[in-house]
Formats: C-alpha cells, sequence, structure tokens
C-alpha cells in the first residue's frame, strides 16, 4: 500500500506539472515539423516551376536560332531541309532526294505560314510516309522586301534516341539529374522528347500531369508517377511553340540535401521531452523521498519503535513536516517511556501488594508479617527508615513492634508515640496515609526521631481493620523525593491487608 500511495502521488506530479509542458513541446514540434515539411515543399515546388519556365524560355531562344536561315550551321542543324515556293512546290531538298514530292504535311503547314508570314510556325508530331518515321517540322517563312511571301523553308527533326538531333540534344540538357524525367509534348500530347527512349512518339494525353500541362499556365505540384513515386511535375508552355516543356524530380532526391535538417528537429523534438521528463523526474524522486522516509518511520512507530528521526534539508513544507513529525515522535517516546514506567511501579506495586497478602495469610507471627510488610513496602516506594506500631486501645499509645534501617535502635519500652501530637496520629484519626516533611511534622517523639535519624520525608500509614485503626507504618525518606497518589493508594491498601493481620494476632 505505501508504495502505490508514492507511485500514485509521483504520477500526480509528473502529470500536473510535466505532462502539459511535454505535451505543449510535443505539439510546437509537430507544428515545426509540419511548418518546416510545407515550407520546404512550397520552395522546392515553387523553385522547379521557375526552373522549368526559365529552361523553356531557353529552349525557345535556342529554338529562334534554328530558325535563321542566314545562320553557318542553319544547315546542320536539322536532319532535313525542304525549300519550297509560294505554292507549295517542292523547290529543293537537303539531303538531296530525286523526285521528292511534296509531302502530304508541307500543304497543311504551307498555309499555316501564309495566315502568319513574319513567324515560324512548329508543328505537332508527324508520321512522314517518305521517311517512315516520325518527325517535327519547322516551317520558316521567306517574303522578299516590299511584297507578299515568296515561299520558305521547311526544317524537320526525326524523333527517337538514335538520332542524335539538335533538338534532342537541347532538350536533354534541361534534364536536372539521374532520377528527373523531363519531355517535350506537343499540343495533342505526344512526346516529341523524353528522357526515357520507349516514350518517344507516345501519346502520354493520358497522363494527369501531361493533362494540366496542355492547359498551357506554368505550374508545379507534388504528386505521384505511374510507379507509385512521390515526385515534383512542374510543365511551362515553350514560347512561340507548340509544344509544352514537363519535368518530373523525385522528391527523395529534392529533399535530400535538407532532410538532416528535418533529423535535426526531430531529435531536438526528443532532447526536449528526454530531458525534461530526467530533470523532473529527479525532482519528483528528492521530493518524494522524505515522504518515503515519512512513511517507513510511521511504520517503525507503528511497530513500537520510537527512536527513529527524519532529516530532510529541503528548506519547504516537507522539511516541516519532518521537523513536526520528529517532535511528535520524541513526545510519543517520552510518553510511551513514562507509561512503561508507570505500568512498571503498578506492576510492582501488585507484585508487593500480593506478596505482603501472602505474607499475611501464611504466617501467625506478626513481628513476621510486620517485618516483612517493611522490607516490601520500603523497597516499593523508595524509602530508607521504617516502623510498625501497634495501637494499645486502654493507654491511646502507640507501640513499636518492628523497624528497618534505623541507625539508632530504640531500647525496650521507648518509641511510643502519642496520639493526640504525632504524625501517626493524624493518620489514625483520618484513617489514611498522610505525607510530611520532616521539618513540618508535629512535636512528639517521631521528631526526635526524625532529627536523629536525619529524614526528610515522613510517610505515617495507618493499619485499619474493620473501620478503625490498629496500628501504624511509619516511614521515613533521607532524601526528599515526591510521593505519588498512585503510592499513598497502594500504602492505603497494604495499611488495611496487614491491619486484618495486626487483628487478628
Amino acid at each position: 500500500m505505501p508504495q502505490s500511495v508514492r507511485g500514485s502521488l509521483r504520477a500526480k506530479i509528473i502529470a500536473w506539472s510535466f505532462v502539459p509542458t511535454a505535451i505543449i513541446l510535443v505539439a510546437v514540434a509537430v507544428v515545426s515539423l509540419y511548418a518546416y515539411q510545407w515550407m520546404t515543399e512550397s520552395l522546392v515546388v515553387d523553385r522547379d516551376r521557375d526552373m522549368t519556365r526559365l529552361s523553356a524560355e531557353l529552349l525557345a531562344t535556342e529554338l529562334t536560332a534554328y530558325t535563321d536561315p542566314f545562320s553557318d550551321q542553319f544547315l546542320a542543324m536539322f536532319d532535313g531541309l525542304i525549300a519550297f515556293d509560294a505554292d507549295g512546290q517542292v523547290m529543293a531538298t537537303e539531303p538531296l532526294a530525286a523526285g521528292r514530292r511534296r509531302p502530304a504535311w508541307l500543304r497543311e503547314m504551307h498555309l499555316a505560314s501564309l495566315a502568319d508570314s513574319s513567324q515560324p510556325a512548329f508543328s505537332r508530331v508527324i508520321t512522314d510516309r517518305a521517311l517512315g518515321e516520325q518527325i517535327v517540322v519547322v516551317i520558316i517563312p521567306l517574303k522578299e522586301e516590299g511584297s507578299g511571301p515568296s515561299g520558305g523553308i521547311a526544317g524537320y527533326f526525326r524523333l527517337g534516341a538514335r538520332t542524335g538531333s539538335v533538338l534532342n540534344r537541347s532538350v536533354a540538357k534541361i534534364r536536372r539529374q539521374e532520377s528527373s524525367n523531363v519531355y517535350l509534348v506537343d499540343s495533342s500530347g505526344r512526346a516529341i522528347y523524353h528522357s526515357r527512349p520507349e516514350y518517344i512518339g507516345i501519346s502520354l494525353a493520358g497522363q494527369a500531369t501531361v493533362q494540366k500541362a496542355l492547359a498551357g499556365a506554368p505550374e508545379a505540384y507534388r504528386t505521384r508517377d505511374a510507379a507509385g513515386r512521390e515526385i515534383v511535375a512542374s510543365f511551362a508552355p515553350v514560347p512561340g511553340t507548340p509544344w509544352t516543356l514537363v519535368v518530373e524530380e523525385d522528391w527523395a532526391s529534392l529533399i535530400r540535401a535538407s532532410r538532416h535538417y528535418g533529423q535535426l528537429l526531430l531529435l531536438l523534438l526528443a532532447l526536449g521531452t528526454l530531458i525534461p521528463t530526467v530533470i523532473v523526474s529527479i525532482g519528483v524522486r528528492r521530493i518524494t523521498r522524505p515522504i518515503a522516509e515519512l512513511i517507513r518511520a510511521a511504520q517503525e512507530m507503528a511497530g513500537g519503535h520510537f527512536g527513529r528521526r527524519i532529516t530532510a534539508h529541503t528548506g519547504d513544507e516537507i522539511e516541516e513536516l519532518a521537523s513536526q513529525f520528529n517532535r511528535m515522535a520524541a513526545q510519543l517516546q517520552e510518553s510511551y517511556g513514562s507509561l512503561e514506567r508507570k505500568v512498571a511501579d503498578r506492576t510492582r506495586e501488585l507484585a508487593t501488594l500480593n506478596t505482603v497478602a501472602a505474607q499475611a495469610s501464611q504466617s501467625l507471627d506478626l513481628d513476621e508479617v510486620l517485618g516483612c510488610t517493611l522490607d516490601e513496602v520500603l523497597a516499593a516506594v523508595r524509602f530508607d527508615t521504617g516502623q510498625a506500631f501497634r495501637l494499645d486501645p486502654e493507654s491511646q499509645r502507640l507501640l513499636p513492634i518492628v523497624q528497618r534501617g534505623l541507625w539508632q535502635v530504640p531500647e525496650n519500652g521507648a518509641g511510643c508515640l502519642p496520639l493526640d501530637c504525632s504524625l501517626a496520629g493524624r493518620a489514625v484519626a483520618r484513617q489514611e496515609p498522610v505525607v510530611s516533611l520532616a521539618a513540618e511534622a508535629p512535636g512528639g517523639e517521631m521528631d526526635d526521631l526524625a532529627m536523629r535519624e536525619q529524614v526528610a520525608v515522613l510517610i505515617s500509614v495507618p493499619l485499619i481493620a474493620q473501620g478503625r485503626s490498629v496500628g501504624v507504618l511509619n516511614l521515613g525518606s533521607r532524601c526528599p523525593q515526591p510521593i505519588q497518589p498512585e503510592e499513598l493508594t497502594l500504602l492505603s491498601a497494604i495499611g488495611r491487608q496487614i491491619g486484618v493481620a495486626v487483628e487478628n494476632a
């Protein structure tokens, strides 16, 4: 039971002092961790959106360089060129292809260039039957100064990883890390370029990211790819083209550099919980240790051991409680010791009374009975001298019978006491023990005895039988000492017991 009480107190202290603090610490740490993760995600997403937009603008700038027919490297940029006139008829090809007919896609692209002869036109993915391959075409309109369109040049790029075209290299260098995917899609969602070659030329319009990308506005968001991997998908339209650049980066790779900050935050959370726990546990142990000692001391006190004391130097209410407990223990020890002494005294007095009663009933010799009685009484009350007297009814004087401890023993016939002027006379008259200091005793031969024997305290005990006094026991102590009421009660009982023996003698 005491252990459970201590445990309960410790639990209450922790519950009321530490648990609310721990909850606040955990809440702050969780909110901080969530805010950190949210801020990290927001920064990463914003960064990817801006980088993809800049990459799309950079790609558009490079595409503009491809459309300059006066560039020294113009012929080397495309996989093939077709020159056509204002009517869309093929005038020349590069590489040379004799009898090259006008491709079906050229008419459509030619009409688009006529509609807007100021800017190059970029096609979606086209299947060229003559080449048997998928291509994308760039129409570069040509016009004479001061007149309308005079024709144009159609440059095309073959699709596929093996072509090694300039367009593929331009898009490939946008890839930021090995775990990322970069692809360029046309207005229908078909892949012009993909970092995974198996997707080139395939329609990706069914993917959620491509569907959002075709909406036109630059954006980035956190999602999952087809394999279930967490990624950040960002996309932006390539200015001046119907194409859209899409970049997918692995989320774990993006936050790898900042992950140790999250781990540090978790470590701080653990330390923020562990350190207060240790401190509170030590504090609670210091608080409850004196209480545990109080419980053990109380248990020992319940077992009758009153000497246990508690030391507590806490400087607070517990120290005051320990001090009060020690004071209570000292008082109980003193009271218990006093009670034991009283019990011992009463036991000794009862033993004395029993001894006197046994002696009185076993012997008819009055001297022997009174002598034994004096020995027991002097030992019980710790007095030095004693005399037993028998009352002579005719002379009304007290006749000495036996004595103990006197320095000067009275001769035969001497030592008789009158009733009218002695302490014994007062005891006979009152029929109860009378106590007096020797200096206050009434005159008579008893005073002379007190002077001779240097007695300081006198007690005269009447011997009573059938309601009348038949004798007296005079007791004297050479050292002043208090007389307890219990001792007078014992002497009165002995006087009545011996009075019967004197009456029957």
